[in-house]
């Protein structure tokens, strides 16, 4: 590897060329110079870098690299000429990479196997750092069986804990179909190593696959690092659709501005906040934004929408009606309606409101109670729907387990599948208005008598380890049909209270 010190007779020319075929012109013009294996050492690191970056899949990439090739894709061609520089016995590695982008798949392993041959017990472990970088950013989306062989490999050597974890779920966070399944996988290596910004990285993204909006900003909220697999424009964008999933609008705004300030360009950024600030009643704002993606041909269909539904929320019928006699595209029909019937007037507004937090959406409060149907209690097919629907009834303002709860959240923390230090996971944790918490245990069906030492164990745990403002903490289970066992016990705790669920699907 080298060092700044090999680098220093470089750097002040390296500054001034652009990263293009003129770094290998330079690299050329120093073949001689004593420094040179450095030299190209940190060119190839410079092109890998780049080529990483542009996708945080390789599908589209190289797609475009066999048949279009833009100038993003040129950075492959640009590595592999940077490569033939390099001695193959002596840089195993940067062979490794150039072979995978030829798509060869023996001789990428057969280097990966020459990269760690020589290391022995006595050597340093390989870091979760050491890994990401070498493997999990270059080898996006690799070939079948290339994660297998790469855990075969770190198997026989010493490696960091949750390095081996990490790498067997690889191929779940790129190939699987449920990310739920990618999101299990990756829990448990932020069990083993729950200080990786990495993987708090990977998994927010799983958690913001799988629509799991808290959890995926609360881990965001923890990373102090520049994101591996992500732009930051990117995490910003994420961070800024969760917050509006959970109505945390001053907030979605802040992840937005962050966004579009770093990407203006980006695709939906101002779009998207235009529309935080249309929630934030800022309208002026909003029109800013709709405006400058209607200027700039950007996202027309949302844009265009996002104006006219702006302009009608500040009545300015006129200027509505005007606009939508050309409209740059499409216009909804139910906008369309509301301007037929809406006066020939505009009414202006001179500011923007504050915003006011938190901003709410209109509950529905026609929500059918469930009922019994008898002997024959019906189950939910899946802990996670009866997850959703609990998590739906607590969003929407309703009473649940005769309480007003809502979903513990504070930075960094989301009490959604929160993760205790011992690797332990409540399905959800509550508070309510009075500053009391609550741990809640879904079970999808009957029976689960263990379901009461869980909720112990998990109470016991919060009354040694949490550090935040309580006054109260006290358990729930929530299962279909328990067992006299488990009734008897939690009747004898004032701690844990038991509610049994049921659905009912009546004909009329």
């Amino acid at each position: 590897m080298y060092t700044e010190q090999q680098l220093k007779p470089y750097i002040k020319d390296l500054e001034k060329i652009i990263i293009d075929e003129s770094l290998i012109h330079y690299i050329e013009k120093n073949k001689h110079t004593e420094n040179f294996e450095a030299l190209v050492e940190y060119c190839c690191d410079i092109f890998l870098d780049e080529i990483q970056r542009m996708f945080l899949k390789y599908d589209k990439y190289f797609e475009e690299y066999k048949n279009k090739q833009p100038r993003e894709t040129n950075f492959i061609k640009l590595y592999l000429r940077a490569t033939e520089f390099l001695d193959k016995d002596k840089f195993p590695y940067y062979f490794a990479v150039a072979e995978f982008y030829r798509g060869n798949k023996k001789h990428t392993i057969e280097y990966i196997k020459k990269v760690y041959s020589s290391m022995d017990s006595n050597e340093s472990e390989v870091s979760i750092w050491n890994f990401v970088y070498s493997f999990v950013a270059p080898f996006k989306e690799a070939f079948d069986g290339f994660w297998e062989d790469v855990y075969k490999i770190l198997s026989s050597i010493p490696t960091e804990k949750g390095v081996l974890e990490l790498c067997k779920a690889m191929p779940l966070f790129y190939n699987s179909t449920d990310a739920l399944e990618s999101c299990a996988a990756l829990e448990e290596v932020l069990t083993l190593a729950p200080d990786s910004s990495f993987v708090k990285e990977i998994l927010a993204i799983n958690y913001y696959n799988a629509n799991m909006w808290g959890n995926s900003v609360a881990l965001f909220e923890q990373i102090d690092e520049t994101p591996i697999l992500l732009f930051n424009d990117s995490m910003y964008f994420m961070m800024g659709y969760c917050y509006s999933k959970l109505k945390e609008t001053s907030s979605a705004i802040s992840a937005y501005e962050k966004a579009a300030e770093i990407y203006p360009e980006g695709p939906f950024i101002m779009n998207n906040l235009g529309y935080a600030y249309y929630k934030a009643k800022q309208y002026n704002k909003a029109l800013e934004c709709f405006q400058r993606c209607i200027d700039d041909n950007c996202d027309l269909n949302y844009a265009v929408n996002n104006y006219v539904r702006t302009l009608l929320a500040m009545k300015r019928f006129k200027d509505a009606k005007n606009f939508a006699k050309n409209p740059p595209c499409k216009i909804d029909k139910t906008l369309l309606e509301k301007l037929k019937n809406a006066e020939n007037t505009n009414k202006r507004i001179s500011a923007d409101k504050p915003i006011i937090e938190p901003i709410h959406e209109e509950a529905d409060a026609t929500v059918e109670r469930n009922v019994g149907i008898g002997v024959k209690k019906q189950q939910f097919t899946s802990e996670k729907i009866l997850e959703d629907e609990l998590m739906l009834r607590i969003e929407s303002g309703m009473e649940v387990f005769g309480k007003k709860l809502k979903i513990y959240r504070r930075k960094g923390i989301y009490g959604r599948q929160y993760i205790l230090s011992n690797g332990r996971r409540p399905d959800l944790l509550a508070e309510d208005s009075e500053g009391n918490l609550y741990v809640i245990e879904l079970k999808k069906d009957s029976g689960y008598d263990d379901a009461y030492e869980q909720t112990v164990d998990y109470l016991k745990w919060f009354d040694e380890n949490w550090k935040g403002k309580v006054n109260n903490i006290y358990g729930i289970i929530c299962l279909n049909d328990p067992t006299q066992a488990l009734l008897d016990k939690v009747h004898n705790n004032p701690r844990i209270r038991v509610f049994e669920y049921q659905i009912s699907y009546t004909e009329r």
